[in-house]
C-alpha cells in the first residue's frame, strides 16, 4: 500500500478542537488519561524515528549474517531476501518485525545449545527493547490525536472505546512507517492511518454480510459521485455518467452494484401506528397472502 497518503487527509494536530466531546462522555475521561503524554517536537520526533529504523534496519542485518545454522533464522533469512527482491530497501512494518523477531525467538528455544543463536537473540533482543521504546513514545504522545479523530466517528456502529483501540492499531502502524526525512509531522501521516484503521473496523464489524473495504471505499466514491450528478442533472444518473465522474471503470462500478443490501428485520413497523410489522402484517395483507 502506498505510504503518501492524499493531501485533504493530511492535518497537523496540535492538540486542540476537543470541545466538542461532552462531560459526561467516555472520550472525554480517555482523553483526559492520554493528555499527560507531551507532545514532541519536530527534532524529537526526528530523532525517535531514526532509533525505529536505525535498530529495525540493525535487526535485518543480524538475521542475514547469521550463521547458526538453525532452520528457523534460515526461513527468516530467505523471508527477508524475498522482501528485498521487491524492494531493495526494506522499510520498517510491524509485521516484518514480528516475523524476524519470532523466528529468532523460536531458534532460541529449539536450539539451547547453540550459543551462535543465543548470541543472536541477545543481540536481537536489545536492538528490540530499543525499537519498543522509541515507538512507545511516539505513540503515546499522539494517543489524544487517535481520541480526537474517533471522535468523528461516533454513533456509526461501534462503541467509542472500540473506535479508540482500532485508531490506535492504525497510529501504530503509521509510527512504524514514518520516515522522518520525508519533511512531514507524524501527526500529518498518522490521521491517515488512523482513519483507515477505523473505517476497516466499522465495514467488517457493523455490518452483518462482510464487505471488504477496498470496496466500500469504491461505494463511497460512487455515493458522492452519484449525488453531485443528481444535483447538476436533475435526474438519477446512468452507470456510464457515474463512473466518468469518479473516475472509475465500468467493473468497479459493477462491483459496487453487487453489494448485497443489509437484512431487514421481521420486527420493522409497516404501518403508522408502529401497530404491524413484517412479522405480522395487518389482516388484511394476512389474507391476500395466503
Amino acid at each position: 500500500m502506498n505510504s503518501i497518503m492524499p493531501a485533504e487527509d493530511m492535518e497537523v494536530f496540535d492538540g486542540t478542537g476537543y470541545d466538542n466531546i461532552d462531560d459526561d462522555d467516555p472520550g472525554r475521561s480517555c482523553f483526559l488519561e492520554m493528555i499527560n503524554h507531551e507532545l514532541l517536537t519536530p527534532e524529537e520526533e526526528t530523532q525517535y524515528s531514526r532509533t525505529i529504523r536505525e535498530n529495525f534496519q540493525a535487526i535485518v542485518n543480524l538475521v542475514l549474517r547469521d550463521v547458526s545454522g538453525a532452520s528457523e533464522v534460515a526461513e527468516a533469512k530467505a523471508r527477508i531476501h524475498r522482501w528485498q527482491i521487491r524492494n531493495p530497501e526494506i522499510r520498517p512494518r510491524q509485521s516484518s518485525l514480528r516475523a524476524m523477531v519470532t523466528a529468532v525467538c523460536n531458534a532460541s528455544l529449539l536450539h539451547p545449545e547453540n550459543e551462535a543463536v543465543q548470541a543472536l537473540h541477545r543481540t536481537v533482543h536489545v536492538h528490540l527493547q530499543s525499537l519498543d521504546a522509541a515507538r512507545d513514545i511516539m505513540v503515546q504522545a499522539n494517543l489524544r490525536l487517535v481520541v480526537r479523530i474517533a471522535a468523528t466517528f461516533r454513533n456509526k456502529g461501534l462503541p467509542f472505546d472500540d473506535l479508540v483501540q482500532e485508531g490506535i492499531i492504525g497510529l501504530l502502524r503509521a509510527v512504524m512507517r514514518f520516515d522522518h526525512r520525508m519533511g512531514s509531522r507524524l501527526s500529518s501521516y498518522a490521521s491517515w492511518w488512523i482513519r483507515q484503521a477505523i473505517g476497516i473496523a466499522l465495514a467488517q464489524k457493523t455490518r452483518i454480510i462482510h464487505v471488504p473495504y477496498n470496496v466500500v471505499l469504491l461505494a463511497r466514491r460512487c455515493s458522492l459521485a452519484m449525488d453531485e450528478l443528481r444535483r447538476q442533472l436533475g435526474r438519477e444518473p446512468t452507470a456510464e455518467e457515474v463512473a466518468l465522474h469518479s473516475r472509475l471503470s465500468m467493473d468497479e462500478i459493477k462491483r459496487v452494484a453487487e453489494i448485497p443490501a443489509e437484512p431487514l428485520s421481521l420486527d420493522i413497523p409497516v404501518s403508522d401506528d408502529g401497530e404491524w410489522n413484517l412479522r405480522a402484517p395487518p389482516p388484511g395483507q394476512r389474507e391476500n397472502s395466503v
